[in-house]
């Protein structure tokens, strides 16, 4: 498949040497985006691809960060993946369903070296848009359902002004995944908290989001109250 080419990795934890399939930049085209940040593609979604497994010993993470490892997590993977781990290939072309795999196989590994709830809750986030573009609405909202717990914990205990999120964003998907699954009260206070932020403004994508959830959260609150 012309989209896909074949990039080198060298795991860290067994040293294995390989290649994988990777979707070539110029291939990626994106047609929109839902109201909780999730990217719908033309052609080949690189999100399917967007995690390297070592298919010797498992290890599974971000094509770009699979080979920055310290020392201490090298080990906890080294001491454990063995005893789970049962030799498969993701490094061919994927399917959205082995797609999905490879996000469960890297939130395995970000269990066992203690990752941040945001990080997980971005791994899980990203389950559950692969389930939906399946059609399988059951999994989508259990795992959606995850990601709201998770990322509610990081805002309330983790410094989220170093990550890969900030706190606008991880405020904005709690309101957006509640309102999704129908936690109206829960989406009502984190919407209107998010939006009387003063950095809100600093962030115009959300911003422009946050402001259209807003006007449909309340309007769904009406009807559900009855209100005209």
């Amino acid at each position: 498949m012309e989209a896909l080419y074949d990039k080198h990795f060298t795991c860290p934890v067994c040293k294995d040497e390989f290649t994988t399939k990777q979707v070539k930049k110029k291939h990626i085209k994106v047609l929109k985006r839902d109201s909780d940040l999730m990217v719908h593609y033309d052609a080949e979604n690189p999100m399917v691809y967007s995690i390297v497994v070592c298919k010797k010993c498992g290890y599974s993470n971000l094509a770009n960060k699979f080979e920055e490892l310290n020392y201490k997590k090298k080990q906890l993977y080294q001491e454990n993946l063995s005893k789970i781990w049962k030799e498969k290939d993701y490094t061919g072309e994927r399917t959205v369903r082995e797609g999905i795999e490879t996000y469960k196989l890297m939130l395995f590994c970000e269990n066992l070296v203690g990752a941040k709830h945001y990080e997980k809750a971005g791994t899980i986030l990203k389950i559950s848009w692969l389930y939906r573009i399946l059609g399988e609405a059951e999994e989508e909202i259990k795992f959606q359902e995850m990601a709201l717990a998770l990322y509610q914990e990081a805002f309330e205990t983790e410094d989220l002004s170093r990550g890969a999120v900030n706190e606008i964003t991880v405020n904005y998907l709690i309101a957006e995944l509640a309102f999704r699954l129908g936690e109206l009260d829960l989406a009502t206070k984190w919407m209107s908290s998010l939006i009387s932020n003063r950095n809100l403004k600093n962030h115009p994508q959300i911003e422009k989001l946050a402001k259209e959830q807003w006007l449909k959260i309340k309007e769904k609150k009406q009807s559900d109250s009855g209100e005209s």
